[in-house]
């Protein structure tokens, strides 16, 4: 929370660029701060969807899963209560 006690949330959605862009579960989505402190994680659903609440401020997202390479984003909080809809995510195997 910010110092309104308000949470900003993002979401997004990972896909198997190899696999015609199919929702990709199971993927460790790990948020960083710009000092690269972990802030959180999560795993994407059946869906590929992922849900995080973070306070304001710039952070970088870095999504793992065996057997393919990393993906990753950069994105900015600006406001408090914000809900952003991160740009999907593609993976590919290895």
């Amino acid at each position: 929370m910010d110092s309104n006690g308000i949470t900003n949330s993002i979401s997004g959605y990972v896909k198997d660029a190899s696999n015609g862009n199919a929702p990709l579960a199971g993927v460790t989505v790990t948020v960083y701060d710009q000092s690269n402190k972990n802030i959180t994680s999560t795993t994407t659903n059946t869906n590929g969807d992922y849900y995080l609440a973070l306070p304001e401020g710039s952070y970088k997202i870095y999504c793992t899963k065996a057997d393919y390479n990393y993906g990753n984003a950069y994105f900015t909080l600006y406001s408090s209560g914000y809900e952003l809809e991160l740009d999907t995510i593609y993976m590919s195997r290895m």
